[in-house]
């Protein structure tokens, strides 16, 4: 497998990869909704979006997305290695 190749591809035919992953996933709407409303009820414990501590939860919640967007690109490419390797 061309793996740069694969990567590539990835990155330019998906513009929200998670976003075509999960569009006909019932199950993940309804544990995206659960994490939607824990995460209102953590800004209201933190003092609304204004505080230090929100801002510190927003930088997490960031970086936490930032390293899901990694998994989901590795994923694709662990996908297409096996696919390959299901051909031979």
């Amino acid at each position: 497998m061309d793996k740069g190749f694969m990567r590539e591809f990835y990155q330019k035919f998906y513009l929200h990869p998670s976003d075509e992953a999960i569009k006909d996933s019932k199950e993940y709407k309804e544990k995206s909704k659960i994490r939607s409303e824990l995460e209102n009820e953590v800004e209201k414990i933190l003092g609304g979006t204004g505080t230090a501590e929100y801002k510190m939860f927003d930088n997490f919640l960031t970086a936490f997305y930032d390293e899901n967007e990694v998994l989901l690109e590795e994923m694709y490419l662990m996908g297409a290695r096996d696919r390959e390797k299901m051909l031979r």
